[in-house]
């Protein structure tokens, strides 16, 4: 076990991490022991004198530890993502020279040359590791509800969670694209997203 420590941070720590475990991991941090049940943590102390949190953990322990500091501390970048939605026959897939099993290379390069249009496309931002949920409008009065979970890797690449309409995890470099194959297309179709995260300048806020 290690001694890791972590500082500026506020004061109700030990009582936000239960709060935010309820239901998942439950953590339970009795004030005068300090010990905890948090996989990897065997102990996790606040000192308000200097702001301080004292986790005693394995190195893994310590990454769940930090990682819900961040969010606590609010230390989380923000990630827009970009978002579009295609949605094409299979001879029209044809006509480009694409088959719909053909490689993601090859949709990415007929997308980005823009022989891929659109239906739909939309700017999503909110703070990594934080749900966004949107809806995509489709061909004709077809709608699509969205939720995707962007995140910055320990590496620094980004990489994209799509809840719906898909399920599936993709990394990517910063204001690079990455598409999923949607299932369930309407009958004759096959329907792509397309989607591109990007790393924002620190101080960024929701809504810029």
């Amino acid at each position: 076990m290690k001694r890791f420590c972590f500082a500026a941070l506020c004061p109700v720590f030990i009582v936000s991490l239960t709060t935010l475990l309820a239901g998942s991991v439950r953590a339970q941090v009795p004030a005068a022991s300090g010990q905890s049940l948090l996989p990897g943590v065997g102990s996790i102390y606040a000192h308000q004198g200097d702001n301080t949190i004292i986790a005693y953990a394995t190195p893994d322990g310590y990454a769940r530890v930090r990682a819900l500091v961040r969010h606590l501390d609010g230390d989380l970048d923000m990630i827009r993502t970009d978002v579009s939605l295609v949605t094409v026959s299979p001879a029209a897939l044809k006509g480009l020279g694409i088959t719909p099993a053909a490689s993601d290379t090859a949709l990415l390069a007929a997308f980005h040359s823009g022989r891929l249009p659109a239906s739909d496309h939309i700017r999503l931002t909110t703070r990594e590791d934080t749900p966004i949920d949107a809806l995509l409008h489709d061909i004709g009065n077809g709608r699509i509800p969205l939720s995707l979970v962007p995140r910055e890797d320990a590496d620094g690449a980004l990489s994209v969670e799509l809840l719906q309409p898909a399920v599936t995890s993709q990394a990517v470099g910063s204001g690079g694209t990455v598409v999923a194959r949607l299932p369930d297309a309407p009958n004759g179709t096959v329907r792509l997203l397309f989607l591109t995260p990007t790393l924002l300048p620190g101080g960024t806020r929701l809504g810029r």
